[in-house]
């Protein structure tokens, strides 16, 4: 299963862990893993190029392991922006959930 968690305080979001593997179907067919992929690598990449971000991120493809830590620091719009587009991988992750739910795991947790 893959299991996704975004973590979020009083200001924003901070950032994101994604670990395993969905076993929805064999590697290189498997839409559960190819969907939440797509949408977490994307969101990441998002946040560099388009808001030159420097993220902390962290990858182990064998163990289906992705870390991705926000800055601290950002300004009012900076951070409506990281919000909106970390939202926007949210909204496609839970539509995966609640098609796939034994498959995949979104959960937001308040620090």
């Amino acid at each position: 299963m893959i299991k996704v968690k975004v973590s979020k305080d009083e200001k924003g979001f901070l950032g994101y862990v994604v670990t395993g593997h969905a076993q929805y179907a064999d590697r290189g067919s498997d839409i559960v893993c190819a969907g939440a992929s797509s949408l977490t690598q994307t969101t990441a990449i998002t946040l560099e190029e388009k808001l030159n971000l420097n993220l902390d991120i962290e990858v182990d493809d064998e163990k289906g392991y992705l870390h991705v830590i926000y800055p601290k620091d950002l300004s009012p719009s900076l951070r409506q922006n990281v919000d909106l587009i970390t939202e926007h991988m949210l909204i496609g992750l839970k539509e995966i959930e609640k098609q796939f739910g034994q498959y995949i795991s979104v959960k937001v947790i308040e620090n």
